[in-house]
């Protein structure tokens, strides 16, 4: 009767969770809530296990104005493109934020994504192509697509500047191409995370400088403010990024005792005054001036 009653548990167990896309839109707002917790939770403390014994030597200093995907041009967001460097880097930016994306043969270039965002600066069709389609697109206003390869190149010619790596997708498989290629530029590089796990794997290859972005677009990614908290303080990190909805004012206070704050996307000076009040200290921004 016992071996029945196990194999009838188990054969639950297993029914429960094989079942589970079938009627999970079913259940209650409160169930899905406490697995996002358990499983966040979890997330949490094998990232902070995995690299307590980690020394993190972040010497990069955050200046106050980052400049976003390369910084606008021509009234363009998004370009990551060499005009955009050139033209900002004069304007005295000297921390850019650029858009980091593989190809479908695995090079790295500078794009936000294959979709819209290719769709919207060449002009062409939406989908992943291969470094070579990608250096013959033509991008709108006469603008100049870049690899990383470029990238590293003007860097090495613009030796003050300092990069924010978001990589839109493959963190790990991105993170260890800059890794193995582009050892030289360790100390110049910020790894942007999104995901607790994701600090482990910049750490072990090797990155000191790292940020924290809390941007996400879906509810089962975000973090609970209590957690965010709880990595801050027990990582080493250089920055942490807020979008504009994630700026409470107790929130950005507790995040000010430990790390430096910034917060994206901010064109607008009244509106940068007003978070500044709030206690942030820094700003991505496509189009506000370096003071």
């Amino acid at each position: 009767m016992k071996i029945l009653k196990s194999k009838l548990f188990w054969l639950a167990i297993i029914a429960v969770i094989f079942l589970f896309p079938f009627y999970k839109n079913y259940l209650p707002q409160q169930i899905h809530d406490a697995k996002k917790y358990v499983l966040d939770k979890i997330e949490l403390e094998l990232a902070l296990v995995s690299t307590r014994d980690f020394k993190i030597d972040n010497k990069i200093i955050p200046k106050k104005m980052v400049a976003h995907a390369g910084g606008g041009i021509k009234g363009l967001k998004y370009t990551n493109s060499l005009e955009a460097l050139n033209q900002n880097y004069e304007f005295g930016f000297r921390f850019f934020e650029m858009d980091l994306n593989l190809t479908s043969d695995d090079q790295l270039v500078m794009l936000h994504d294959w979709n819209s965002g290719v769709a919207g600066l060449f002009g062409t069709q939406e989908g992943v192509r291969t470094l070579e389609e990608f250096e013959k697109l033509k991008m709108v206003e006469g603008l100049t697509q870049m690899t990383f390869a470029e990238v590293h190149e003007w860097m090495l010619s613009h030796e003050d500047a300092y990069f924010i790596l978001d990589t839109k997708d493959n963190f790990k498989d991105t993170v260890l191409q800059l890794a193995q290629k582009y050892p030289d530029l360790k100390s110049r590089i910020i790894i942007s995370i999104n995901r607790f796990k994701e600090y482990k794997t910049a750490v072990k290859l090797g990155f000191q400088n790292i940020i924290f972005s809390l941007y996400v677009s879906e509810y089962g990614l975000t973090y609970s403010d209590q957690n965010v908290l709880r990595f801050v303080g027990n990582t080493n990190l250089t920055a942490v990024v807020l979008p504009v909805y994630r700026t409470e004012p107790e929130f950005v206070e507790n995040l000010n005792k430990q790390v430096f704050v910034y917060v994206f996307t901010v064109d607008d000076e009244s509106e940068k005054q007003d978070f500044e009040n709030r206690g942030v200290q820094g700003f991505y921004t496509n189009f506000l001036k370096v003071k």
